[in-house]
């Protein structure tokens, strides 16, 4: 069976090896290429044998031969074996979904219709799918597979995906009757290979949390469940013991370790670099200066929103800005954009404990979307100093979008 090609792209790309720490966790049986390599239509994966969990998932996607096809049956795979993958058990009558790692609409591509069936089929295998949380599934996880499948900078369509989990220090479990529990993966990994326009190789990384809790040491300050951030190649391998080929480490945006004239030049903050993306602007190329970000220095932020307001939206959306700073915060040079970086200049100042409302002609040209928005506030230098993310679901006629409680920050993107 074809599996994962590592001569797909113009650029050679081998399969990942393994750190030594991985030494005896990946599964080994004489029915496997190489005694490791499940291959199926399109990708291989490789399976860790006490989580019963892929390791990682290598996929090669060709979007010009992309078809829609029905979706199949899920199923056990004999050649891995039934007692080292998480079968049916393991999601009945419960709230954890079978996350694809290699998605089906992305490898379910092929010469004809038949062809692409049968791609779509081989990902319908237990050994292909982990442990995803139905909101993470639904919601984050399909926000960076659906970019992925939309992918616009490659020059050939065609793009190398590898994917997998990363495990956190303290584990969720899931316990069927009669079954061996199975921990719950703390996040997910992607790393995305193609080349660009100009014929160059690119490479972006991505990390997902799905258990806050396990992934807060990340950063001092705390992260929401909503969130996915372009990270490093090198970081990955560092959560995961994954050692990936040098043209992928090396070809990557972000900076793992310190480098002071990159961090000069560039405007990077602090190494390792995580970049929060909530679309595909917000993402890092080689070389690209990056926004300052000072969401967690000044306690400015945006509050709340009225993007379907009553009747007419003209001149009735508004956005709300609060100052938790305890002097006056001048808002001089201050800018406030929207998902389509529509930019309006805000003046005057904002009291401790006030706020502003930024409604009519001071709210225009931004524009507020029912369907969902990015909103971005900037200060006088172009810092960053909040960012808020709302979905179609949260927009009801006549009804704020609140984004910061006094309990949490619900809808806060970093």
């Amino acid at each position: 069976m074809p599996g994962y090609d590592p001569d797909f792209l113009s650029t050679r790309v081998p399969l990942p090896d393994f750190a030594p720490r991985l030494e005896g966790k990946i599964l080994i049986r004489p029915e496997l290429r190489d005694g490791v390599f499940r291959d199926y239509v399109n990708y291989t994966l490789v399976m860790h044998a006490e989580r019963r969990t892929a390791v990682y998932v290598a996929l090669n996607i060709d979007q010009s031969q992309l078809k829609t096809v029905e979706r199949g049956p899920w199923d056990t795979d004999a050649v891995i074996g039934e007692a080292h993958q998480l079968g049916e058990e393991y999601y009945y009558k419960n709230r954890w979904d079978r996350g694809h790692l290699a998605r089906r609409a992305s490898a379910a591509w092929g010469a004809d219709t038949r062809a692409a069936r049968v791609a779509s089929d081989a990902t319908m295998v237990y050994p292909n799918a982990a442990l995803q949380f139905d909101s993470f599934n639904q919601d984050e996880w399909l926000g960076l597979e659906d970019w992925v499948n939309a992918l616009e900078r490659d020059r050939d369509d065609r793009i190398t995906v590898f994917t997998g989990p990363i495990w956190g220090e303290d584990p969720l479990w899931v316990v069927p009757r009669d079954r061996p529990p199975a921990e719950v993966p703390a996040a997910f990994f992607k790393v995305v290979c193609f080349a660009n326009r100009e014929h160059a190789f690119e490479v972006r990384a991505f990390v997902v949390p799905q258990d806050v809790k396990a992934m807060a040491d990340w950063s001092g300050r705390r992260r929401v469940d909503n969130q996915f951030y372009q990270t490093s190649v090198a970081e990955i391998e560092q959560l995961t013991g994954l050692l990936f080929a040098p043209i992928v480490a090396e070809t990557n945006p972000l900076y793992f370790r310190r480098n002071a004239e990159a961090q000069a030049r560039l405007r990077i903050r602090e190494t390792p670099e995580r970049i929060p993306v909530d679309r595909p602007g917000d993402l890092v190329a080689m070389d690209e200066t990056r926004v300052v970000i000072r969401d967690a220095e000044i306690d400015v932020f945006l509050i709340a929103a009225m993007p379907d307001p009553a009747g007419t939206d003209r001149g009735a959306e508004w956005v709300s800005v609060l100052n938790l700073e305890p002097e006056p915060v001048a808002l001089e040079g201050w800018r406030l954009a929207d998902d389509d970086d529509r930019r309006i200049a805000l003046t005057g100042e904002i009291g401790p404990g006030e706020s502003l409302r930024l409604q009519g002609p001071t709210l225009a040209p931004v524009l507020l979307g029912n369907s969902g928005d990015v909103l971005t506030l900037f200060d006088a230098e172009g810092a960053r100093v909040d960012r808020v993310v709302y979905k179609a679901e949260d927009v009801r006629p006549g009804r704020a979008v609140l984004f910061a409680r006094p309990t949490r920050r619900a809808g806060r993107s970093s």
